[in-house]
């Protein structure tokens, strides 16, 4: 699972540069009157979620279905919890910018959803095939 990892993070990477980079220059070049100075916040924060997923669900046994089912749902409940600690956080800091700031948020959130569901289908698909080889291994020594 170690390959898998480094490949789900190399990923994460890539995609938290290109739309933080992309969100920012759009803010910045194209809708100036919506930007807001926490910018980078949001793709830190989102990192560190992406981090956290992808060490959960690939530290699972391999054959532990349900096990993987149960982490990837305890996972989105603490992203949903975390992004409204954020939000709220951010709201009591600095209540003029939080629009702009809810705005971004949500792109972001809605890139990660499609990352993180992205990444538990592979990590499942990986799993049924471990399955798959152990099962014909066993019943080959049968």
């Amino acid at each position: 699972m170690e390959k898998t990892r480094s490949k789900f993070i190399l990923i994460l990477t890539a995609v938290i540069l290109i739309t933080g980079f992309g969100l920012k220059y759009l803010i910045t070049e194209a809708l100036p009157q919506y930007s807001f100075s926490a910018f980078t916040s949001i793709p830190v924060f989102f990192f560190l979620l992406g981090l956290g997923l992808i060490y959960t669900l690939t530290g699972i046994n391999n054959t532990d279905g349900k096990k993987l089912v149960n982490k990837y749902m305890l996972m989105r409940v603490i992203k949903v919890l975390s992004s409204l600690a954020f939000l709220l956080v951010y709201w009591l800091i600095n209540k003029r910018e939080i629009k702009n700031l809810a705005v971004a948020f949500i792109v972001f959130y809605m890139i990660f959803l499609i990352f993180e569901t992205w990444v538990y289908l592979q990590v499942e698909k990986k799993m049924k095939k471990n399955v798959e080889i152990k099962n014909d291994v066993t019943e080959d020594k049968a």
